[in-house]
């Protein structure tokens, strides 16, 4: 099957061959790269190809606002993960939390939540905002190796990416075989990082082996990183229920004082990565593609510190904790293991393109938690007798399981002469999940026993034990019609429907107390379709107006226990409608790029947290919501030596209706917080309302025939609210305000053929700042007889200082 074709314009400017190079890295934000001529006295600008509408396109004709983030930019500025692609990602945040916690996603400020539960995400879910790994709709936070581009999608996807896609999409595309050429790629780096011990280091190798020419290749990539941990957990009990429980703690007879000890470095990261893919040119119009994909991490602990909350145990010097020390009873490690097959085939031809991709994805993960400071929370509404038990330390083990099934047909027009394009789909998920919690308290049985003197008491560490089964399947049927309705103006309707079919059996037993293990099934299902329409306007080559109306939604959900009543048993889907204009310029003949657009999105029947009638939390539909913003971004060759690229988004956020004292004990209300009011215009949280990057880049080539590039970036963002605000106020439920903070990085690049080695410095002035809070500063307390403190209220912060020299040769290019 022929490659892709590239549309390209000449530019007027002479670019050297490492101008070219870190020109491409820098302009594809835009979606623009510039590729270095044969001649010596030219330079083209080479726009990259995206595939997010389904049909190969460039940036500059989408009418909705996308970027793209090439391959080679992710090596030249040393963009790893999730958290990276956010900071470079006009409207698009993540909640760093490291990479312990599932780092909740958030587009065009979707987000009603605080940021104070990172257990109850995990590494299966990107909130509102869908990710797809090739073809294969999957969560995972990738290390990016070897990847051809990264493709974010802003705005509600529903038509073609479904549910999930309420605030955007992301997309991993890795590269594809290749059946013409043999290539290999070895690429290594090692850093020293401020405020841990340890180097880290990475390294990959990638091989593009031809099997039968032009018909049958197989390319091949394994990587490794150990990324050195910087928090440390200095007050780990020596023996579960035998050590007092807190530094400075002393009760004879019952617990042993000061039996603690000290871990450094605790979050530290494992991970191995690896991919086989198998390309198959079966005819000239019938291409198949085989992946696989697997990566595997292993994570000591959590990036947090609990410096507020273990305050009131004691003051300096007998009692010291920093912004990198974990009041941690126990360690926090976490493996997690991801699988992802898939099998896409493609017939190219006039007058439609037919594509049928099929995947199973295959996730676990085996976690720890320390439990003890939410079980000592509560006190606050009961008394459970965890406080006057001196020893008292919990940690609760988690196993996941999840498995989902996919299977994708599309059809997509592909006829020139004609004025008419569309698509057409249907869609089918199975998604099978396992979870277990089991939750142990060592010596706390043999403590109630003699405190209320009772020989009966049940003995076991086993305090809790929690399973859950659930089965979620989805149909559903898509497509899209556009009619060119003159020779600039282009018109569009798309439309999806989907069924969703959820059942889940839950099952949980309290050994301690009543020791009979109580089950509980619920189903339910959904429906609902979603519309998009669009108008697009092409004023000239250089120019592109158009102005989208697009809808969104959530799969629903369910409430599962037996104590659940019939009419709460089914949580319906959230749904999103959004207004969108924008505009794609180039000038200067290709040198300058500037793209923007303004949103305006309505959020309704928000999942929320509330309390049914017997006290018990779950979810319901409540209020509603709506965000608006700006989103620009620009790039400039400024000359054959220096190029600039800029991007800025400004997002708000608030609650359209609120909740009066009156209605937080009304079963038929739902409120965004359960237990205080809220008012209309409320602030929704966990995300910036101002947040922009400034790159500057300068290349050169000298006489020896090396190259030399030199980056500079500025990375910045606004205050952060861990709770809605209180009008343009911070902060309900006891949340507050984490400041904005601003970062540099740099990069040195020295290339010459095949060869290229970089000095790179990440977060340059070493800058602590807070990107969560995990709880609130309610929970800054002590409790009990023995005044221990809880110190489950805890902050996330950003990675220190990283220095490193990466390496890499290419052969075969």
């Amino acid at each position: 099957m022929e490659n892709r074709t590239r549309r390209i314009n000449i530019l007027p400017l002479r670019v050297t061959p490492v101008a070219a190079a870190v020109a491409t890295a820098l302009g594809s934000f835009s979606g623009i790269s510039i590729a270095a001529d044969p001649a010596p006295d030219s330079a083209r600008p080479e726009e990259i190809i995206v595939t997010a509408t389904r049909r190969d396109t460039t940036v500059q004709e989408v009418p909705y606002n996308l970027s793209a983030i090439s391959g080679p930019t992710l090596e030249q500025l040393q963009i790893n993960d999730l958290s990276d692609i956010a900071r470079f990602t006009p409207g698009l945040v993540q909640v760093d939390q490291g990479a312990r916690d599932g780092s909740r996603l958030i587009m065009r400020g979707l987000n009603a939540s605080g940021t104070e539960a990172p257990e109850k995400l995990a590494n299966t879910t990107g909130g509102y905002v869908s990710t797809y790994f090739g073809e294969a709709p999957v969560y995972i936070d990738l290390k990016l190796i070897d990847i051809d581009r990264v493709e974010v999608l802003r705005g509600p996807q529903g038509t073609l990416y479904g549910t999930q896609s309420m605030g955007g999409t992301l997309r991993y595309l890795p590269n594809k075989p290749v059946t013409d050429e043999l290539t290999f790629d070895t690429h290594g780096r090692s850093y020293a990082m401020a405020e841990s011990d340890d180097a880290g280091y990475d390294g990959d190798v990638v091989v593009n082996v031809p099997l039968i020419d032009d018909k049958l290749a197989l390319r091949a990539m394994y990587g490794y990183m150990y990324r050195p941990g910087f928090i440390d957990y200095n007050y780990l009990v020596n023996e579960p229920g035998v050590s007092c429980a807190q530094p400075g703690l002393d009760v004879p007879g019952e617990c042993v004082a000061d039996d603690l000890s000290s871990k450094a470095d605790v979050n530290d990261e494992k991970t191995h990565s690896a991919r086989i893919g198998l390309l198959w040119n079966i005819t000239d119009n019938w291409e198949g593609l085989l992946n696989w994909h697997y990566q595997d991490q292993d994570i000591g602990g959590r990036q947090m510190n609990t410096q507020q909350s273990m305050a009131p145990i004691g003051a300096p010097p007998d009692f010291v904790t920093g912004k990198y020390v974990s009041g941690m009873r126990f360690e926090e490690p976490i493996t997690r293991e991801n699988n992802i097959y898939n099998l896409t085939l493609t017939h190219s031809g006039d007058p439609f393109d037919f594509v049928s991709s099929t995947s199973y994805t295959d996730y676990q993960d085996d976690g720890q938690r320390d439990q003890t400071d939410l079980l000592l929370g509560l006190s606050f509404d009961n008394y459970w007798y965890y406080e006057e038990f001196p020893a008292f330390a919990a940690f609760t083990n988690d196993r996941r399981d999840n498995e989902i099934f996919t299977q994708e047909f599309r059809l997509v027009s592909d006829s020139e002469d004609s004025r008419w394009d569309w698509i057409a789909g249907a869609y089918y998920s199975d998604a099978d999940t396992k979870y277990r919690s089991t939750e142990f308290a060592p010596n706390l049985a043999e403590f109630l026993s003699d405190f209320f003197g009772n020989p009966d008491q049940n003995i076991t560490d086993v305090e809790a034990d929690i399973s859950v089964k659930q089965d979620t399947q989805e149909f559903a049927l898509f497509g899209e019609l556009g009619y060119q309705l003159t020779n600039k103006l282009h018109g569009l309707v798309g439309a999806r429907t989907f069924w969703l079919d959820d059942n889940s059996t839950s099952c949980q037993i309290f050994p301690l107390f009543d020791n009979v293990e109580v089950c509980d099934s619920s189903d339910g299902d959904n429906d609902k379709t979603l519309f998009k329409t669009s108008l697009s306007y092409q004023y000239s080559d250089d120019l592109l107006g158009y102005g989208l109306f697009s809808q969104g939604a959530t799969q629903g959900g369910l409430n599962i226990g037996s104590f659940v009543q019939p009419e709460d048993r089914v949580v319906k889907p959230e749904s999103v409608d959004n207004y969108e204009i924008g505009l794609r310029s180039t000038f200067l003949d290709g040198a300058l790029i500037a793209n923007g657009s303004l949103f305006y999105m309505d959020w309704t029947d928000l999942q929320l947290d509330s309390v049914d009638e017997a006290g018990f939390t779950i979810q319901r539909n409540g209020s509603s919501a709506e965000t608006k913003g700006l989103e620009l971004e620009a790039s400039y060759l400024i000359s054959s030596n220096w190029i600039t690229r800029a991007s800025y988004a400004y997002t708000t956020g608030e609650l359209t209706d609120g909740c009066t004292e009156a209605d937080l004990s009304d079963p038929s209300k739902t409120c965004a917080l359960g237990n205080e009011p809220t008012n209309a215009g409320d602030q929704l949280p966990g995300f910036p309302e101002h947040q922009g990057s400034l790159l500057v880049g300068y290349r050169t080539t000298f006489q020896n025939g090396w190259d030399l590039a030199v980056n500079t970036e500025l990375l910045s963002q606004s205050e952060v609210y861990t709770q809605p605000g209180n009008g343009d106020d911070c902060c309900r439920a006891s949340g507050e305000s984490l400041a904005g903070f601003t970062t540099y990085n740099a990069q040195i690049i020295f290339s010459k053929d095949q060869w290229s080695a970089s000095l790179f410095a990440d977060n340059l002035t070493n800058k602590y700042a807070e990107t969560a809070a995990r709880d609130t500063t309610a929970n800054i307390r002590s409790v009990g007889s023995y005044d221990v403190a809880i110190r489950r209220y805890s902050k996330f912060m950003i990675t220190p200082r990283t220095i490193g020299l990466d390496l890499r040769y290419r052969f075969g290019e």
